[in-house]
């Protein structure tokens, strides 16, 4: 996930990808005294409410709030047609 955004990123600035990469792990590492700190994410908001994100530029960190840990869920483009490809990964994961 964020691997390919900075390798993507770096064919046009190899700073930009250094800096989204240090901005991501830094926001992800805030998570641990800041879980609640992300909105929730809106096309989620009936559903899902313990999944929340943080915006990174124009990427969504989503992660899921729960009772003693928060877990990372996804990094994705901010364009990406977010409704298909929540199905598409709820159908991924589940157990066959």
């Amino acid at each position: 996930m964020l691997e390919a955004a900075s390798e993507y990123i770096a064919l046009d600035s190899h700073v930009a990808a250094h800096q989204l990469a240090t901005d991501v792990v830094a926001a992800a590492e805030s998570l641990s005294d800041l879980a609640e700190r992300g909105r929730i994410v809106p096309e989620l908001k009936r559903s899902e409410p313990r999944y929340r994100e943080l915006l990174i530029g124009a990427y969504r960190l989503i992660y899921l709030v729960e009772d003693e840990h928060v877990a990372i869920v996804a990094f994705v483009h901010g364009a990406r047609d977010f409704r298909s490809w929540w199905k598409r990964l709820r159908r991924e994961r589940r157990p066959n």
